[in-house]
């Protein structure tokens, strides 16, 4: 019997090292056949199969299996397949419970509560390691608390890169240089 399983969401924010980790040296035989319940879950990303957000489900999905001792299944949907290609609407699908799993940047999370693009402010880390830190001490257990207020689990974030800014008129290295371009950036208060 399945029982519904409140959505789980890996923010595409800043943590590849925490499921990476996860493997260790265990193996498959460390979990006995039936100590868990025989359970087939379906997760949503929006990146395309060879992006981060779906190699880090694949890779999740595989860890489970594994440590389940092959009772627990997760079935991997890119490209936002389940929601016709937007990601708004994937992100709906988490808070209504129509999947069990997702990866989404907090940015796109922001669909539920704004809040969640304070990960998103410019120039908030000097590096990566700074925001590393910050997720893992006190980031994270932030975004787990807005989450909760939506219904969903937070379970871990991973490292999609800092936001960058590309063109093809020239090279910008001050804010001078940005006169006359277009820039798209995602929409919320703080952008």
């Amino acid at each position: 019997m399945k029982k519904k399983i409140s959505s789980i969401l890996l923010i595409g924010a800043l943590v590849m090292g925490t499921l990476t980790g996860c493997g260790g040296n265990s193996s498959s035989s460390s979990a006995a056949k039936g100590s868990y319940e025989d359970v087939e879950l379906t997760m949503t990303v929006n990146g395309t199969d060879i992006q981060i957000d779906t190699r880090v489900a694949q890779k999740f999905a595989e860890l489970v299996e594994e440590e389940s001792g092959g009772n627990v299944k997760i079935h991997v949907y890119p490209n936002d397949q389940l929601a016709g290609g937007n990601a708004t609407k994937g992100v709906e699908m988490i808070s209504e419970g129509s999947v069990d799993l997702a990866a989404y940047a907090s940015s796109v999370m922001s669909a539920l509560d704004e809040k969640l693009l304070v990960g998103t402010i410019p120039w908030s880390f000097d590096n990566y390691t700074d925001a590393r830190e910050t997720i893992d001490s006190t980031g994270g257990k932030y975004y787990e608390s807005v989450l909760k207020e939506q219904g969903i689990t937070f379970l871990g974030s991973f490292h999609n890169g800092f936001r960058q800014l590309t063109n093809s008129k020239r090279t910008v290295k001050t804010p001078e240089d940005l006169k006359g371009l277009k820039i798209r950036v995602p929409g919320g208060k703080f952008s």
